[in-house]
Protein backbone atom coordinates (compact mmCIF):
# COMPACT_ATOMS: atom_id res chain seq x y z
CA UNK A 1 0.00 0.00 0.00
CA UNK A 2 1.36 3.39 -1.04
CA UNK A 3 0.84 6.65 0.85
CA UNK A 4 2.05 9.98 -0.56
CA UNK A 5 2.87 12.83 1.81
CA UNK A 6 3.37 16.53 1.14
CA UNK A 7 5.13 19.01 3.38
CA UNK A 8 2.88 21.96 4.29
CA UNK A 9 3.07 24.85 6.72
CA UNK A 10 2.54 23.74 10.31
CA UNK A 11 -0.65 24.86 12.02
CA UNK A 12 -2.69 24.21 15.14
CA UNK A 13 -4.72 21.65 13.21
CA UNK A 14 -1.60 20.08 11.68
CA UNK A 15 1.42 20.72 13.97
CA UNK A 16 3.52 18.12 12.12
CA UNK A 17 3.21 19.92 8.77
CA UNK A 18 2.62 16.66 6.90
CA UNK A 19 -0.40 16.26 4.62
CA UNK A 20 -1.54 12.98 3.04
CA UNK A 21 -2.33 13.18 -0.68
CA UNK A 22 -5.30 10.99 -1.55
CA UNK A 23 -5.21 11.31 -5.34
CA UNK A 24 -2.39 11.86 -7.84
CA UNK A 25 -4.54 14.50 -9.53
CA UNK A 26 -3.98 16.70 -6.46
CA UNK A 27 -0.33 17.08 -7.52
CA UNK A 28 -0.33 20.02 -9.90
CA UNK A 29 3.09 21.59 -9.23
CA UNK A 30 6.61 20.40 -9.99
CA UNK A 31 7.90 18.37 -7.04
CA UNK A 32 10.93 17.03 -5.24
CA UNK A 33 10.23 13.43 -4.26
CA UNK A 34 12.43 12.45 -1.31
CA UNK A 35 13.04 8.71 -1.03
CA UNK A 36 14.25 7.73 2.42
CA UNK A 37 16.34 4.77 3.48
CA UNK A 38 13.37 3.31 5.41
CA UNK A 39 10.05 3.89 3.68
CA UNK A 40 7.80 2.66 6.48
CA UNK A 41 9.36 4.57 9.37
CA UNK A 42 7.92 7.98 10.28
CA UNK A 43 11.16 9.63 11.34
CA UNK A 44 12.94 8.54 8.16
CA UNK A 45 10.08 9.52 5.82
CA UNK A 46 9.28 12.90 7.34
CA UNK A 47 12.92 13.70 8.01
CA UNK A 48 13.89 13.13 4.38
CA UNK A 49 11.13 15.48 3.19
CA UNK A 50 12.32 18.15 5.60
CA UNK A 51 15.93 17.73 4.45
CA UNK A 52 14.74 18.06 0.86
CA UNK A 53 13.20 21.45 1.67
CA UNK A 54 16.36 22.35 3.52
CA UNK A 55 18.52 21.45 0.52
CA UNK A 56 16.28 23.70 -1.57
CA UNK A 57 17.14 26.47 0.92
CA UNK A 58 13.66 26.94 2.35
CA UNK A 59 13.23 27.93 5.96
CA UNK A 60 12.95 24.80 8.17
CA UNK A 61 13.20 24.02 11.87
CA UNK A 62 16.79 22.95 11.16
CA UNK A 63 17.97 26.05 9.37
CA UNK A 64 17.00 29.55 8.28
CA UNK A 65 18.76 28.99 4.92
CA UNK A 66 17.62 31.48 2.24
CA UNK A 67 14.37 32.01 4.13
CA UNK A 68 11.98 30.93 1.38
CA UNK A 69 8.42 30.35 2.57
CA UNK A 70 6.85 26.94 2.09
CA UNK A 71 3.38 28.43 1.84
CA UNK A 72 2.60 29.18 -1.84
CA UNK A 73 6.02 27.90 -2.92
CA UNK A 74 5.82 26.94 -6.64
CA UNK A 75 7.05 23.39 -6.02
CA UNK A 76 5.97 20.60 -3.66
CA UNK A 77 8.12 18.50 -1.35
CA UNK A 78 6.88 14.92 -1.26
CA UNK A 79 7.69 11.65 0.48
CA UNK A 80 6.34 8.10 0.44
CA UNK A 81 5.32 5.31 2.76
CA UNK A 82 5.11 1.77 1.42
CA UNK A 83 3.63 -1.35 3.02
CA UNK A 84 3.50 -4.69 1.26
CA UNK A 85 0.04 -6.02 0.47
CA UNK A 86 -1.55 -8.77 -1.63
CA UNK A 87 -1.09 -6.74 -4.82
CA UNK A 88 2.34 -5.12 -4.43
CA UNK A 89 5.39 -6.64 -2.80
CA UNK A 90 7.93 -4.18 -4.23
CA UNK A 91 7.74 -0.47 -3.51
CA UNK A 92 8.98 0.76 -6.90
CA UNK A 93 6.24 -1.13 -8.77
CA UNK A 94 3.42 0.58 -6.90
CA UNK A 95 5.17 3.97 -7.01
CA UNK A 96 5.28 3.76 -10.81
CA UNK A 97 1.89 2.14 -11.40
CA UNK A 98 -0.18 4.32 -9.08
CA UNK A 99 1.80 7.55 -9.01
CA UNK A 100 4.52 8.38 -11.54
CA UNK A 101 3.16 6.74 -14.69
CA UNK A 102 -0.36 8.23 -14.27
CA UNK A 103 1.26 11.58 -13.46
CA UNK A 104 3.29 11.52 -16.67
CA UNK A 105 0.65 10.33 -19.13
CA UNK A 106 -2.64 11.13 -17.42
CA UNK A 107 -3.16 14.28 -19.49
CA UNK A 108 -1.44 13.35 -22.75
CA UNK A 109 0.64 10.63 -24.36
CA UNK A 110 2.39 12.85 -26.90
CA UNK A 111 6.17 12.65 -26.72
CA UNK A 112 6.89 16.39 -26.35
CA UNK A 113 4.18 16.82 -23.72
CA UNK A 114 5.33 13.82 -21.69
CA UNK A 115 8.93 15.02 -21.93
CA UNK A 116 8.01 18.43 -20.56
CA UNK A 117 5.92 16.85 -17.81
CA UNK A 118 8.91 14.69 -16.86
CA UNK A 119 10.78 17.92 -16.09
CA UNK A 120 8.34 18.43 -13.23
CA UNK A 121 9.81 15.36 -11.51
CA UNK A 122 12.86 15.68 -9.26
CA UNK A 123 14.24 13.05 -6.90
CA UNK A 124 16.44 13.26 -3.84
CA UNK A 125 17.42 9.85 -2.52
CA UNK A 126 19.43 8.77 0.49
CA UNK A 127 21.12 5.39 0.97
CA UNK A 128 18.69 2.60 0.00
CA UNK A 129 16.30 5.17 -1.42
CA UNK A 130 18.56 5.06 -4.49
CA UNK A 131 17.82 1.33 -4.84
CA UNK A 132 14.14 2.25 -4.96
CA UNK A 133 14.84 4.81 -7.66
CA UNK A 134 16.71 2.24 -9.74
CA UNK A 135 13.61 0.04 -9.77
CA UNK A 136 11.40 3.04 -10.54
CA UNK A 137 13.41 4.00 -13.60
CA UNK A 138 13.43 0.50 -15.09
CA UNK A 139 9.70 0.02 -14.58
CA UNK A 140 8.93 3.48 -15.92
CA UNK A 141 10.86 2.67 -19.09
CA UNK A 142 8.80 -0.48 -19.58
CA UNK A 143 5.48 1.30 -19.00
CA UNK A 144 6.27 4.22 -21.33
CA UNK A 145 7.07 1.87 -24.20
CA UNK A 146 3.60 0.31 -23.87
CA UNK A 147 1.90 3.58 -24.89
CA UNK A 148 3.67 3.66 -28.26
CA UNK A 149 6.78 5.69 -27.48
CA UNK A 150 10.06 4.53 -29.02
CA UNK A 151 12.96 3.49 -26.77
CA UNK A 152 14.90 6.57 -27.90
CA UNK A 153 11.98 8.80 -26.94
CA UNK A 154 11.69 7.09 -23.56
CA UNK A 155 15.38 7.68 -22.85
CA UNK A 156 14.96 11.34 -23.76
CA UNK A 157 11.93 11.65 -21.52
CA UNK A 158 13.65 10.09 -18.52
CA UNK A 159 16.73 12.27 -19.08
CA UNK A 160 14.55 15.23 -18.02
CA UNK A 161 13.95 13.66 -14.61
CA UNK A 162 16.57 14.86 -12.14
CA UNK A 163 18.12 12.77 -9.39
CA UNK A 164 20.35 13.83 -6.52
CA UNK A 165 21.60 10.60 -4.94
CA UNK A 166 23.20 10.94 -1.49
CA UNK A 167 25.28 8.46 0.47
CA UNK A 168 24.59 5.40 -1.66
CA UNK A 169 26.59 2.33 -2.62
CA UNK A 170 24.51 1.85 -5.77
CA UNK A 171 26.19 2.23 -9.15
CA UNK A 172 24.38 5.19 -10.71
CA UNK A 173 26.48 5.34 -13.89
CA UNK A 174 23.81 3.66 -16.02
CA UNK A 175 20.83 5.70 -14.81
CA UNK A 176 19.05 7.53 -17.61
CA UNK A 177 17.88 10.38 -15.40
CA UNK A 178 20.14 13.41 -15.15
CA UNK A 179 21.94 12.34 -12.00
CA UNK A 180 24.44 13.74 -9.54
CA UNK A 181 25.72 11.34 -6.86
CA UNK A 182 27.41 12.54 -3.67
CA UNK A 183 29.75 10.16 -1.85
CA UNK A 184 31.77 10.53 1.35
CA UNK A 185 34.76 8.26 0.71
CA UNK A 186 35.13 7.62 4.46
CA UNK A 187 31.57 6.33 4.96
CA UNK A 188 32.15 2.63 5.66
CA UNK A 189 28.46 1.74 5.41
CA UNK A 190 28.44 2.50 1.68
CA UNK A 191 31.98 1.37 0.90
CA UNK A 192 32.40 -0.77 -2.24
CA UNK A 193 35.28 -2.28 -4.18
CA UNK A 194 35.97 1.09 -5.84
CA UNK A 195 35.97 3.21 -2.67
CA UNK A 196 39.75 2.93 -2.40
CA UNK A 197 40.00 4.17 -6.00
CA UNK A 198 38.05 7.25 -4.95
CA UNK A 199 40.41 7.83 -2.03
CA UNK A 200 43.43 7.44 -4.31
CA UNK A 201 42.01 10.05 -6.70
CA UNK A 202 41.74 12.57 -3.88
CA UNK A 203 45.23 11.75 -2.62
CA UNK A 204 46.83 11.94 -6.06
CA UNK A 205 45.18 15.26 -6.85
CA UNK A 206 45.75 16.53 -3.30
CA UNK A 207 42.13 17.54 -3.11
CA UNK A 208 39.39 17.27 -0.51
CA UNK A 209 36.78 16.81 -3.22
CA UNK A 210 36.57 15.93 -6.88
CA UNK A 211 33.81 15.58 -9.46
CA UNK A 212 33.34 14.45 -13.03
CA UNK A 213 31.05 12.56 -15.41
CA UNK A 214 30.56 8.80 -15.20
CA UNK A 215 30.27 6.25 -18.01
CA UNK A 216 26.97 7.79 -19.01
CA UNK A 217 27.78 11.48 -19.43
CA UNK A 218 24.34 12.35 -18.17
CA UNK A 219 25.55 11.28 -14.73
CA UNK A 220 27.98 13.15 -12.51
CA UNK A 221 29.83 11.87 -9.43
CA UNK A 222 31.04 14.10 -6.60
CA UNK A 223 33.37 12.51 -4.04
CA UNK A 224 34.80 14.17 -0.98
CA UNK A 225 36.93 13.53 2.09
CA UNK A 226 34.25 13.68 4.78
CA UNK A 227 33.90 12.61 8.40
CA UNK A 228 32.47 9.21 7.52
CA UNK A 229 29.18 9.67 9.40
CA UNK A 230 26.43 7.75 7.63
CA UNK A 231 23.63 10.24 8.14
CA UNK A 232 21.56 12.37 5.79
CA UNK A 233 21.89 15.33 8.15
CA UNK A 234 25.69 15.04 7.95
CA UNK A 235 25.52 16.20 4.33
CA UNK A 236 23.84 19.40 5.52
CA UNK A 237 26.25 20.25 8.29
CA UNK A 238 27.37 23.87 7.97
CA UNK A 239 31.05 22.93 8.16
CA UNK A 240 31.13 20.24 5.47
CA UNK A 241 32.33 21.08 1.96
CA UNK A 242 29.63 18.95 0.35
CA UNK A 243 26.71 21.09 1.53
CA UNK A 244 27.06 24.06 -0.88
CA UNK A 245 27.88 21.68 -3.74
CA UNK A 246 24.81 19.53 -3.06
CA UNK A 247 22.49 22.50 -2.53
CA UNK A 248 23.88 24.20 -5.62
CA UNK A 249 23.07 21.22 -7.84
CA UNK A 250 19.64 20.50 -6.39
CA UNK A 251 18.47 24.12 -6.48
CA UNK A 252 19.48 24.32 -10.14
CA UNK A 253 17.25 21.33 -10.93
CA UNK A 254 14.36 22.86 -9.01
CA UNK A 255 14.73 26.33 -10.51
CA UNK A 256 14.67 24.77 -13.98
CA UNK A 257 11.66 22.65 -13.07
CA UNK A 258 9.72 25.67 -11.86
CA UNK A 259 10.72 27.77 -14.86
CA UNK A 260 9.59 25.13 -17.36
CA UNK A 261 6.28 24.59 -15.63
CA UNK A 262 5.33 28.26 -15.73
CA UNK A 263 6.64 29.04 -19.24
CA UNK A 264 5.53 27.76 -22.64
CA UNK A 265 9.03 27.27 -24.04
CA UNK A 266 11.16 24.36 -22.82
CA UNK A 267 14.67 24.50 -21.36
CA UNK A 268 16.22 21.04 -20.96
CA UNK A 269 18.55 20.08 -18.16
CA UNK A 270 21.88 18.40 -18.82
CA UNK A 271 25.01 17.23 -17.06
CA UNK A 272 26.77 20.45 -18.13
CA UNK A 273 24.47 22.44 -15.84
CA UNK A 274 25.50 20.22 -12.94
CA UNK A 275 29.22 20.53 -13.73
CA UNK A 276 28.94 24.32 -13.85
CA UNK A 277 27.09 24.35 -10.53
CA UNK A 278 29.70 22.11 -8.89
CA UNK A 279 32.48 24.26 -10.29
CA UNK A 280 30.94 27.27 -8.62
CA UNK A 281 29.60 25.92 -5.34
CA UNK A 282 32.00 23.00 -4.94
CA UNK A 283 35.03 25.27 -4.66
CA UNK A 284 36.87 23.88 -1.64
CA UNK A 285 39.10 26.96 -1.42
CA UNK A 286 36.11 29.04 -0.29
CA UNK A 287 34.43 28.54 3.08
CA UNK A 288 31.12 26.59 2.81
CA UNK A 289 29.23 29.34 4.65
CA UNK A 290 30.42 31.93 2.13
CA UNK A 291 29.37 29.74 -0.78
CA UNK A 292 25.94 29.18 0.77
CA UNK A 293 25.44 32.90 1.30
CA UNK A 294 26.23 33.46 -2.36
CA UNK A 295 23.82 30.72 -3.42
CA UNK A 296 21.04 32.04 -1.19
CA UNK A 297 21.39 35.53 -2.60
CA UNK A 298 21.13 34.28 -6.20
CA UNK A 299 18.19 31.89 -5.91
CA UNK A 300 14.99 33.14 -7.51
CA UNK A 301 12.39 30.35 -7.82
CA UNK A 302 10.13 32.48 -9.98
CA UNK A 303 9.82 35.20 -7.38
CA UNK A 304 8.89 32.94 -4.44
CA UNK A 305 8.30 34.78 -1.15
CA UNK A 306 10.88 34.95 1.63
CA UNK A 307 10.52 35.56 5.35
CA UNK A 308 11.81 38.79 6.83
CA UNK A 309 14.11 38.56 9.86
CA UNK A 310 11.22 39.56 12.13
CA UNK A 311 8.94 36.95 10.61
CA UNK A 312 11.60 34.29 11.17
CA UNK A 313 11.79 35.16 14.89
CA UNK A 314 8.03 34.79 15.18
CA UNK A 315 8.13 31.60 13.12
CA UNK A 316 10.63 30.02 15.49
CA UNK A 317 8.41 30.80 18.46
CA UNK A 318 5.37 29.48 16.65
CA UNK A 319 7.13 26.27 15.59
CA UNK A 320 8.26 25.76 19.19
CA UNK A 321 4.63 26.03 20.30
CA UNK A 322 3.51 23.60 17.60
CA UNK A 323 6.21 21.16 18.67
CA UNK A 324 4.95 21.22 22.26
CA UNK A 325 1.36 20.91 21.04
CA UNK A 326 2.30 17.87 18.98
CA UNK A 327 4.05 16.25 21.95
CA UNK A 328 1.01 16.91 24.15
CA UNK A 329 -1.34 15.40 21.58
CA UNK A 330 0.93 12.39 21.13
CA UNK A 331 1.04 11.89 24.91
CA UNK A 332 -2.75 12.17 25.17
CA UNK A 333 -3.11 9.59 22.41
CA UNK A 334 -0.80 7.23 24.28
CA UNK A 335 -2.72 7.77 27.54
CA UNK A 336 -6.02 7.11 25.76
CA UNK A 337 -4.70 3.88 24.25
CA UNK A 338 -3.31 2.81 27.61
CA UNK A 339 -6.65 3.50 29.32
CA UNK A 340 -8.52 1.53 26.68
CA UNK A 341 -6.10 -1.36 27.09
CA UNK A 342 -6.48 -1.26 30.88
CA UNK A 343 -10.29 -1.20 30.65
CA UNK A 344 -10.25 -4.23 28.37
CA UNK A 345 -7.95 -6.14 30.73
CA UNK A 346 -10.24 -5.36 33.68
CA UNK A 347 -13.30 -6.34 31.69
CA UNK A 348 -11.69 -9.65 30.70
CA UNK A 349 -10.63 -10.25 34.31
CA UNK A 350 -14.11 -9.54 35.69
CA UNK A 351 -15.74 -11.83 33.13
CA UNK A 352 -13.23 -14.57 33.94
CA UNK A 353 -13.95 -14.30 37.69
CA UNK A 354 -17.70 -14.21 37.13
CA UNK A 355 -17.62 -17.42 35.18
CA UNK A 356 -15.76 -19.35 37.88
CA UNK A 357 -17.38 -18.38 41.22
CA UNK A 358 -20.87 -17.99 42.72
CA UNK A 359 -22.72 -14.68 42.43
CA UNK A 360 -22.48 -13.64 46.12
CA UNK A 361 -18.71 -14.11 46.21
CA UNK A 362 -18.39 -12.37 42.84
CA UNK A 363 -20.10 -9.19 44.11
CA UNK A 364 -18.17 -9.30 47.38
CA UNK A 365 -14.93 -9.22 45.38
CA UNK A 366 -16.16 -6.33 43.23
CA UNK A 367 -17.29 -4.41 46.33
CA UNK A 368 -13.92 -4.75 48.08
CA UNK A 369 -12.21 -3.68 44.85
CA UNK A 370 -14.40 -0.58 44.74
CA UNK A 371 -16.00 -1.69 41.49
CA UNK A 372 -19.55 -2.30 42.78
CA UNK A 373 -20.97 0.34 45.12
CA UNK A 374 -24.58 -0.86 44.87
CA UNK A 375 -23.94 -4.29 46.37
CA UNK A 376 -22.04 -2.76 49.31
CA UNK A 377 -25.04 -0.52 50.13
CA UNK A 378 -27.36 -3.53 50.04
CA UNK A 379 -25.14 -5.42 52.53
CA UNK A 380 -25.01 -2.43 54.90
CA UNK A 381 -28.81 -2.13 54.75
CA UNK A 382 -29.22 -5.81 55.70
CA UNK A 383 -26.93 -5.41 58.73
CA UNK A 384 -28.91 -2.44 59.99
Amino acid sequence: MLTIYKKIEKSIDNPSGIFEIKNVEEITKPFLLCLSAQDNYDKSIYGSIREGARAARLYTTQEEAAGFKLDNFPLDFLGLRFKQDNIYQKNYEEIVDLFLFPFLVGLTKKFEDVKKRARMINFMTYCNGTVTYEGIEKRLEEKLVTIGLSKAEVVEIISQISLVAIGTMENTSNFKATTVTFIDVNDLEIATTITNDYKNILQEKKRKSFFGTLRNKNNVLYIYDGRGNHSLQEYFSDTTIVKPALCGVLTNFLENSIRNHYHTDFAEISFQDSLERLGKYGNEKIEPTVLLEALDSELYYGGADKYTSEEIKLKRQLYSTYRELRRTRDNLTLVKKDNERTKKLLSDLVNSIKGNIDEITFYEILTKAGMWQGRANENNHRKS
